[in-house]
């Protein structure tokens, strides 16, 4: 865990149905929101739309996979990201 909370990249524990478990300080950074605030949100309300069909995929279990998506960060901005 102390490797995940340095990194530099955003990273994310989640449920099968998608509640954010935990969120390292990077991934609240990118979302420009308090890192407290994260855990405990569903990570489909940080989704674009247009890539719900996307993150519900991968929730599902579709494989060991690579997906290109948008977030939506909480000041109303996205930011394009790679999950895996």
């Amino acid at each position: 865990r102390v490797m995940i909370e340095v990194m530099n990249e955003g990273a994310l524990s989640l449920t099968r149905d998608g509640l954010i478990l935990f969120a390292n300080p990077r991934f609240a950074q990118m979302i420009k929101a308090p890192r407290e605030r994260v855990a405990g949100m569903p990570i489909q309300a940080l989704v674009a739309p247009a890539d719900l069909p996307t993150i519900e995929r991968l929730l599902r279990g579709a494989g060991d996979r690579q997906e290109e998506i948008t977030l939506r960060a909480l000041d109303g901005g996205s930011l394009p990201v790679g999950l895996s």
